[in-house]
């Protein structure tokens, strides 16, 4: 009898713990359910911001960050401020920093300017400043005119100081310095890939004149305003035809390049962005 009695009592507390244990395990989930960081509910509040059309705020923050202060400062960011769930694969996250601000440096190419460099060591022949009288004109016209801009600069020896004062047309997609081959030049000028005697007024304009001009033609206008430059181009008229051609076919192929690897990249940072927690799309980040 005593035995069915302790039997008894050993029954009623264990079913008393498991309703007291069910009761904590509930009253746990409601907790961490209603919670405003749960990640189940983060993602359905993300969710629901793409329905509606708006980004993420974190991505939104993520990307502004990648664009205006680098990769490195949107993943620290994103370390220490964006939820977890968004960063399961950092490495994805990585990828779509580095992608984005790499829009920064190709939006500063993009709009690199012209240079008209002057060699300083025949810079003041027969009593003419170069380099003074191509800044005037550029002040002149307009410090960025509609073409781009223009910038006057002195630089070293062209090595053709028997034919100065020398002038060196560096267009936007001549990273190295070359000098580029434009109209006006005569054949002396296009071998040495600068302009000759530039030692008046009206040779400083003819230089001048012709470089708008090619700044014209390299974003795709016509030919049409390179009439003055023929007719300003004394040397031009005395010594050989004038070349209508533009020194940028390796730089229109290494433009053609980078587009297309821009493309590329696009293209698999936005399916790479498919697998995250949130999805964000790739035009996001165009």
């Amino acid at each position: 009898m005593k035995v069915m009695r302790n039997w008894s009592l050993s029954f009623l507390a264990g079913r008393r713990l498991c309703i007291v244990l069910a009761f904590s395990a509930l009253g746990q989930w409601l907790f961490t359910s209603l919670s405003p960081r749960h990640p189940g509910r983060v993602l359905h509040r993300a969710a629901a911001r793409r329905a509606e059309g708006k980004p993420p705020d974190v991505y939104q923050s993520f990307l502004m960050k990648a664009r205006s202060e680098g990769a490195k400062e949107a993943l620290r960011y994103a370390s220490s401020t964006m939820p977890k769930a968004f960063c399961l694969n950092f490495s994805d996250l990585k990828l779509a920093a580095e992608f984005a601000a790499q829009e920064r440096h190709e939006a500063a190419e993009e709009r690199r300017p012209w240079r008209l460099r002057v060699c300083t060591k025949c810079i003041k022949k027969q009593g003419f400043d170069t380099l003074d009288g191509l800044q005037n004109l550029r002040l002149a016209h307009g410090t960025d005119t509609a073409e781009g801009e223009v910038i006057v600069e002195p630089s070293g020896c062209f090595k053709q100081c028997k034919r100065g004062p020398n002038v060196r047309v560096v267009s936007q997609d001549d990273v190295q310095g070359l000098g580029a081959v434009i109209a006006g030049m005569t054949p002396e000028e296009v071998g040495a890939r600068c302009f000759h005697h530039v030692n008046d007024n009206a040779a400083a304009q003819r230089v001048f004149k012709a470089t708008r001009a090619a700044m014209k033609l390299a974003e795709g206008e016509t030919l049409s305003s390179l009439g003055d430059t023929q007719d300003g181009s004394r040397q031009g008229s005395q010594q050989g035809p004038v070349r209508f051609t533009l020194d940028s076919g390796n730089a229109a192929k290494d433009k053609d390049k980078r587009n297309r690897v821009r493309k590329s990249i696009e293209t698999r940072v936005a399916n790479i962005l498919e697998g995250l927690p949130a999805r964000l799309s790739g035009e996001d980040l165009i």
